[in-house]
């Protein structure tokens, strides 16, 4: 009985650490995407708009002739630019998280409900093993003392 409690405590040992790995990588993963930086221009360039997932725009640059462009033209050009630098951050994410997906760092929403069901299985039966462990001594201590 022992042996076995300490194999399962062995294994949820091991679905811990590697949870924690993965939780690292999920960290990194993170920290890169806060640095992405979606860039576009419009109007021939007159228009630049750079944005970020955390922030959102960050940067609205608008050339002096930009200001020469007819009111709508000028606000078309800014909603363009607002909307490629959208998917050219939107492109970098989803590229940064297919990749950590293809080096594991990512896993599939079933992958982690399977793996923190094993983990909790792997603890209750190590804490059943232990508490029929405790239950055994405490009766043959029981019994010595009743002798």
């Amino acid at each position: 009985m022992t042996e076995s409690l300490y194999s399962q405590i062995a294994a949820a040992e091991e679905t811990l650490r590697a949870s924690e790995s993965q939780l690292g990588r999920l960290r990194q993963l993170h920290a890169a995407l806060a640095g992405l930086v979606g860039r576009a221009e419009a109007a021939d360039g007159r228009v630049v708009v750079e944005c970020t997932s955390g922030e959102g725009i960050t940067k609205l640059e608008l050339d002096p002739y930009a200001m020469r462009m007819q009111s709508g033209e000028l606000a078309q050009a800014i909603k363009t630019a607002i909307a490629e630098a959208n998917d050219h951050l939107r492109a970098q994410i989803q590229q940064a998280v297919a990749e950590a997906g293809s080096a594991g760092a990512v896993p599939a929403p079933e992958e982690l409900r399977g793996r923190l069901a094993a983990a909790r299985e792997q603890f209750i039966g190590a804490a059943r093993t232990a508490a029929g462990g405790l239950a055994d001594a405490n009766r043959l201590l029981n019994q010595r003392t009743t002798r």
